[in-house]
Protein backbone atom coordinates (compact mmCIF):
# COMPACT_ATOMS: atom_id res chain seq x y z
CA UNK A 1 0.00 0.00 0.00
CA UNK A 2 2.95 2.85 0.67
CA UNK A 3 4.40 1.57 -2.50
CA UNK A 4 1.55 2.10 -4.08
CA UNK A 5 1.35 6.04 -2.28
CA UNK A 6 4.36 6.36 -3.29
CA UNK A 7 4.19 6.02 -6.71
CA UNK A 8 1.13 8.24 -6.87
CA UNK A 9 2.97 10.76 -5.88
CA UNK A 10 6.11 10.39 -8.11
CA UNK A 11 3.31 10.65 -10.89
CA UNK A 12 1.99 14.18 -9.47
CA UNK A 13 5.77 15.04 -9.81
CA UNK A 14 6.09 14.14 -13.25
CA UNK A 15 2.40 15.95 -14.32
CA UNK A 16 2.75 19.31 -12.16
CA UNK A 17 6.65 19.58 -11.07
CA UNK A 18 8.55 19.95 -7.75
CA UNK A 19 5.87 22.53 -6.08
CA UNK A 20 6.45 21.67 -2.57
CA UNK A 21 7.72 25.08 -0.98
CA UNK A 22 7.00 26.83 2.15
CA UNK A 23 7.65 30.56 2.73
CA UNK A 24 8.23 31.14 6.49
CA UNK A 25 9.91 34.78 6.65
CA UNK A 26 6.79 36.78 6.89
CA UNK A 27 6.92 39.18 9.57
CA UNK A 28 4.02 41.99 10.64
CA UNK A 29 5.66 44.95 12.54
CA UNK A 30 3.04 47.47 14.39
CA UNK A 31 6.02 50.23 15.54
CA UNK A 32 2.43 52.39 17.24
CA UNK A 33 1.66 49.15 19.26
CA UNK A 34 4.59 49.13 21.74
CA UNK A 35 6.66 47.86 18.28
CA UNK A 36 4.74 44.78 17.89
CA UNK A 37 5.90 41.88 16.11
CA UNK A 38 4.60 38.91 15.09
CA UNK A 39 6.49 36.36 12.64
CA UNK A 40 4.81 32.69 13.34
CA UNK A 41 2.58 32.95 10.03
CA UNK A 42 3.88 30.12 7.48
CA UNK A 43 1.56 29.49 4.10
CA UNK A 44 2.74 27.38 1.26
CA UNK A 45 1.87 23.80 -1.17
CA UNK A 46 2.32 20.50 -0.18
CA UNK A 47 0.87 17.79 -2.44
CA UNK A 48 -1.04 16.14 0.73
CA UNK A 49 -3.15 19.19 1.80
CA UNK A 50 -6.54 20.14 0.63
CA UNK A 51 -8.24 23.30 0.78
CA UNK A 52 -9.72 22.64 4.07
CA UNK A 53 -8.35 22.49 7.03
CA UNK A 54 -5.47 19.67 7.45
CA UNK A 55 -4.75 18.64 10.90
CA UNK A 56 -1.05 17.07 10.11
CA UNK A 57 -0.03 19.91 8.01
CA UNK A 58 -1.80 23.22 9.17
CA UNK A 59 -1.95 24.74 12.10
CA UNK A 60 -5.08 26.24 13.81
CA UNK A 61 -4.42 29.83 15.40
CA UNK A 62 -5.19 30.51 19.28
CA UNK A 63 -7.82 32.87 19.68
CA UNK A 64 -7.23 36.63 19.68
CA UNK A 65 -6.26 38.39 22.84
CA UNK A 66 -9.18 40.59 24.22
CA UNK A 67 -7.22 43.38 23.13
CA UNK A 68 -3.99 43.96 21.00
CA UNK A 69 -3.17 43.05 17.61
CA UNK A 70 -3.47 39.97 16.01
CA UNK A 71 -3.21 38.23 12.86
CA UNK A 72 -4.11 35.23 11.24
CA UNK A 73 -5.18 33.73 7.62
CA UNK A 74 -9.08 33.42 7.84
CA UNK A 75 -10.84 29.65 7.03
CA UNK A 76 -14.61 29.64 6.28
CA UNK A 77 -16.73 26.32 6.58
CA UNK A 78 -15.29 24.24 9.32
CA UNK A 79 -14.80 24.88 13.39
CA UNK A 80 -11.34 26.26 12.42
CA UNK A 81 -11.89 29.75 11.88
CA UNK A 82 -8.20 31.13 11.92
CA UNK A 83 -4.76 29.67 10.94
CA UNK A 84 -1.14 29.97 11.91
CA UNK A 85 -0.21 27.64 9.02
CA UNK A 86 -2.17 27.05 5.99
CA UNK A 87 -1.25 25.04 3.02
CA UNK A 88 -2.60 24.59 0.21
CA UNK A 89 -2.35 21.64 -2.56
CA UNK A 90 -0.53 21.24 -5.97
CA UNK A 91 -1.51 23.57 -8.64
CA UNK A 92 -1.74 22.90 -12.65
CA UNK A 93 -0.10 25.01 -14.89
CA UNK A 94 -0.81 29.03 -14.54
CA UNK A 95 -3.07 28.26 -11.84
CA UNK A 96 -3.41 31.30 -9.06
CA UNK A 97 -3.89 30.32 -5.06
CA UNK A 98 -4.53 32.79 -3.03
CA UNK A 99 -3.90 33.52 0.87
CA UNK A 100 -5.96 36.17 2.67
CA UNK A 101 -4.23 37.99 5.73
CA UNK A 102 -6.17 39.85 8.44
CA UNK A 103 -5.41 41.76 11.24
CA UNK A 104 -7.60 42.67 13.50
CA UNK A 105 -7.01 44.99 17.40
CA UNK A 106 -5.45 47.48 16.36
CA UNK A 107 -6.18 51.16 14.83
CA UNK A 108 -2.88 51.90 13.76
CA UNK A 109 -0.82 50.93 10.48
CA UNK A 110 1.66 48.24 9.97
CA UNK A 111 4.27 46.49 7.74
CA UNK A 112 4.73 43.13 6.20
CA UNK A 113 7.91 42.33 5.61
CA UNK A 114 10.15 39.22 3.87
CA UNK A 115 13.57 38.19 2.98
CA UNK A 116 13.62 38.50 -0.85
CA UNK A 117 16.38 35.57 -0.94
CA UNK A 118 14.39 33.05 1.01
CA UNK A 119 11.35 33.35 -1.64
CA UNK A 120 10.64 30.20 -2.98
CA UNK A 121 11.89 29.58 -6.52
CA UNK A 122 8.43 27.84 -7.14
CA UNK A 123 6.31 30.22 -9.53
CA UNK A 124 5.95 33.89 -9.35
CA UNK A 125 4.52 35.84 -5.42
CA UNK A 126 2.72 38.58 -5.61
CA UNK A 127 1.50 40.62 -2.70
CA UNK A 128 -1.30 43.54 -2.27
CA UNK A 129 -3.36 45.27 0.46
CA UNK A 130 -6.87 46.35 -0.34
CA UNK A 131 -10.07 46.72 2.83
CA UNK A 132 -12.44 43.59 3.28
CA UNK A 133 -14.84 42.75 0.43
CA UNK A 134 -12.76 45.00 -1.77
CA UNK A 135 -10.59 43.38 -4.34
CA UNK A 136 -6.63 43.77 -4.61
CA UNK A 137 -5.87 45.88 -7.77
CA UNK A 138 -2.18 46.36 -7.31
CA UNK A 139 0.96 43.97 -6.32
CA UNK A 140 3.62 44.12 -6.33
CA UNK A 141 6.61 41.07 -6.80
CA UNK A 142 7.73 39.73 -3.82
CA UNK A 143 11.57 38.32 -5.37
CA UNK A 144 12.36 42.31 -5.99
CA UNK A 145 10.08 44.34 -3.12
CA UNK A 146 11.00 43.29 0.93
CA UNK A 147 7.49 45.23 2.57
CA UNK A 148 4.58 46.45 1.86
CA UNK A 149 2.75 48.95 4.15
CA UNK A 150 -0.57 47.74 6.17
CA UNK A 151 -3.18 50.73 6.68
CA UNK A 152 -5.50 50.39 9.87
CA UNK A 153 -8.55 47.87 8.50
CA UNK A 154 -6.83 46.69 5.57
CA UNK A 155 -5.74 42.63 5.15
CA UNK A 156 -2.82 41.74 3.14
CA UNK A 157 -3.27 39.79 0.05
CA UNK A 158 -0.71 37.09 -1.37
CA UNK A 159 -0.79 35.53 -4.64
CA UNK A 160 1.34 32.57 -5.85
CA UNK A 161 0.99 31.98 -10.10
CA UNK A 162 2.63 28.25 -10.80
CA UNK A 163 5.25 28.69 -13.43
CA UNK A 164 6.76 25.84 -14.19
CA UNK A 165 9.59 27.03 -16.41
CA UNK A 166 11.01 29.37 -12.79
CA UNK A 167 11.87 26.24 -11.10
CA UNK A 168 14.95 25.27 -9.69
CA UNK A 169 15.60 21.38 -10.04
CA UNK A 170 17.15 21.44 -6.05
CA UNK A 171 20.08 17.99 -6.44
CA UNK A 172 20.86 17.27 -2.80
CA UNK A 173 25.04 16.30 -2.81
CA UNK A 174 24.50 14.54 0.44
CA UNK A 175 22.24 12.78 2.97
CA UNK A 176 20.86 15.28 5.67
CA UNK A 177 18.70 14.83 8.34
CA UNK A 178 16.95 18.32 9.02
CA UNK A 179 15.25 19.66 11.63
CA UNK A 180 11.99 18.74 12.79
CA UNK A 181 9.60 22.01 12.08
CA UNK A 182 8.26 23.01 15.12
CA UNK A 183 10.19 22.33 17.59
CA UNK A 184 9.28 21.45 20.27
CA UNK A 185 5.87 20.71 19.54
CA UNK A 186 2.43 19.88 20.58
CA UNK A 187 0.50 18.26 17.93
CA UNK A 188 2.28 17.52 15.07
CA UNK A 189 5.91 18.00 13.48
CA UNK A 190 7.67 17.68 10.04
CA UNK A 191 10.62 15.99 9.41
CA UNK A 192 12.34 16.20 6.20
CA UNK A 193 15.76 14.62 4.81
CA UNK A 194 17.68 14.94 1.40
CA UNK A 195 19.14 11.55 -0.62
CA UNK A 196 21.67 12.08 -3.35
CA UNK A 197 20.46 9.19 -4.67
CA UNK A 198 17.66 6.45 -5.01
CA UNK A 199 17.96 4.12 -2.13
CA UNK A 200 16.49 2.36 0.73
CA UNK A 201 15.19 4.10 3.80
CA UNK A 202 13.69 3.67 7.09
CA UNK A 203 12.27 6.68 8.76
CA UNK A 204 11.83 5.98 12.49
CA UNK A 205 10.61 7.26 15.82
CA UNK A 206 11.93 5.82 18.96
CA UNK A 207 11.72 7.16 22.53
CA UNK A 208 14.28 7.75 25.59
CA UNK A 209 15.21 4.40 26.13
CA UNK A 210 15.23 3.18 22.36
CA UNK A 211 12.54 1.14 21.89
CA UNK A 212 10.93 2.25 18.41
CA UNK A 213 7.41 4.22 18.75
CA UNK A 214 6.26 4.21 14.99
CA UNK A 215 7.77 4.30 11.15
CA UNK A 216 7.00 6.92 9.22
CA UNK A 217 8.66 5.69 5.58
CA UNK A 218 10.07 2.85 4.96
CA UNK A 219 11.41 1.45 1.03
CA UNK A 220 12.91 2.89 -1.66
CA UNK A 221 13.26 6.69 -1.97
CA UNK A 222 13.99 9.31 -5.03
CA UNK A 223 16.79 11.19 -5.07
CA UNK A 224 15.49 14.75 -3.67
CA UNK A 225 14.36 16.10 -0.87
CA UNK A 226 11.33 14.46 1.18
CA UNK A 227 9.19 14.58 3.98
CA UNK A 228 7.04 13.27 6.73
CA UNK A 229 4.44 14.09 9.19
CA UNK A 230 4.21 12.25 12.85
CA UNK A 231 1.34 13.32 14.88
CA UNK A 232 2.62 12.00 18.28
CA UNK A 233 1.12 9.18 18.16
CA UNK A 234 2.83 5.26 18.45
CA UNK A 235 2.45 2.51 15.53
CA UNK A 236 -0.95 1.55 16.60
CA UNK A 237 -2.29 4.93 16.24
CA UNK A 238 -2.52 5.71 20.07
CA UNK A 239 -1.22 9.00 21.50
CA UNK A 240 2.13 9.04 23.37
CA UNK A 241 3.01 11.00 26.33
CA UNK A 242 5.50 14.00 26.62
CA UNK A 243 8.88 14.35 26.57
CA UNK A 244 12.06 13.77 24.49
CA UNK A 245 12.10 11.84 21.14
CA UNK A 246 14.18 10.99 18.23
CA UNK A 247 13.91 10.19 14.60
CA UNK A 248 16.67 8.17 12.89
CA UNK A 249 16.99 8.01 9.46
CA UNK A 250 19.06 4.66 8.21
CA UNK A 251 20.41 4.56 4.59
CA UNK A 252 22.44 2.08 2.14
CA UNK A 253 25.21 4.38 3.73
CA UNK A 254 24.45 4.64 7.69
CA UNK A 255 22.00 6.18 10.55
CA UNK A 256 21.76 9.54 11.14
CA UNK A 257 19.50 10.64 14.63
CA UNK A 258 18.26 13.73 15.53
CA UNK A 259 15.76 14.70 18.80
CA UNK A 260 12.65 16.24 19.25
CA UNK A 261 10.58 17.21 21.56
CA UNK A 262 6.41 16.22 22.43
CA UNK A 263 4.85 18.61 24.67
CA UNK A 264 1.40 18.83 25.76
Amino acid sequence: MKRAVLFLLALALVAFGNQNWSFETLVLSIPDEDDFIYEDLKFGINEAATDTFDRDIDQAHPPCPPSGPCAYFPLSGGLVAMLEYDYRPIAGEGDTVTWKIRVTGTTSSGIFSWNTAAVPEQGEFWAGVSYPGVPTTEFIAMETNSSIALLPAQELTIKWVWNSEKVVEFVPEEIELLSNRPNPFNATTEIAFTLPNEQEIDLAIYDIIGNKVATLLKGSMSQGQHSAIWNGTDQRGNAVSAGLYFYSLTTEEGTVTRKMYLVK
